[in-house]
């Protein structure tokens, strides 16, 4: 997660910029400090080695889940007094290969599903509280990825048919 010392200009809306290493979920709390005010919660990040199960070893699973679903539970967890006071939102952007197995992305399809649980669960979890959690799914996005081209990428069925998938409240 990261923004300029300034932050980010998004609409109107001013987003204070924070640092962190999402892949070091126990950090979160020093890199992000008290939270007083938060009316929303956007989690958009991960990562996405490409590896079948054979070639991915520990290391892999532990970044990419620490990445995918570790700091996001955690995220949501240190903002979870202030948004229970504003009655706030929590979004999670997900991928459509979170919802079905992809061959040689074994990491980051268990991820996306855990992170679809994780916002499963928090949704009935929070529910009395007045928070409100939604799953974003895009089957593609334009972003560059290092270790597959887009050519090959697009060669996947989740990239063929670009749609937007929501659940939750």
């Amino acid at each position: 997660m990261t923004g300029g010392p300034a932050g980010a200009k998004i609409g109107r809306l001013d987003v204070p910029g924070i640092e962190a290493d999402l892949a070091a979920p126990e950090t979160l709390a020093t890199a992000v400090g008290p939270l007083a005010d938060v009316q929303a919660l956007v989690h958009c990040a991960g990562i996405s080695p490409v590896a079948a199960v054979a070639d991915a070893g520990p290391a892999t699973w532990r970044r990419t889940m620490a990445v995918n679903v570790t700091s996001a539970a955690e995220l949501v967890r240190l903002a979870l007094p202030a948004l229970r006071r504003s009655k706030g939102h929590v979004i999670f952007v997900n991928a459509s290969p979170g919802l079905t197995g992809v061959a040689r992305w074994s990491g980051f399809v268990a991820s996306k599903a855990a992170l679809r649980e994780l916002a499963d669960s928090l949704r009935e979890e929070e529910a009395a509280h007045g928070v409100r959690v939604t799953t974003v799914y895009p089957a593609a996005t334009a972003s560059p990825h290092p270790a597959e081209p887009p050519r090959r990428a697009a060669g996947l069925g989740w990239t063929r048919r670009p749609q937007v998938v929501m659940s939750g409240r």
